[in-house]
């Protein structure tokens, strides 16, 4: 659980930081183009790496639910995290959506 723990307090850093390079893009949009472009190719990049942790982590609590006794509290407690990063992942694409080039 620790390293799922590790992979899910990554990709909350990494959708964090989606949102600001984000709102960067779209401060700089109309006065610097090209400053706004380099913070939505970082917002990107961020958003891949979010994707790939998120991905892992569900890759291993699959692979733990399925082999071993996992205590209930502990399952409602990650769904619920599990559920706040997804949340998270589609504010994160809003913003990156609202800030395309």
């Amino acid at each position: 659980m620790k390293t799922m723990r590790k992979l899910y307090d990554y990709a909350i850093a990494e959708l964090e930081d989606v949102m600001k390079y984000s709102k960067c893009a779209m401060m700089y949009s109309g006065s610097d183009p090209e400053l706004a472009k380099m913070y939505y190719n970082l917002a990107k990049g961020e958003m891949e790496d979010a994707k790939s942790l998120h991905e892992m982590s569900k890759r291993l609590s699959e692979s733990k639910i399925g082999t071993e006794d996992v205590d209930p509290r502990l399952m409602e407690l990650w769904e619920e995290m599990e559920s706040y990063k997804i949340d998270m992942m589609a504010k994160a694409k809003a913003c990156l959506d609202n800030a395309q080039m």
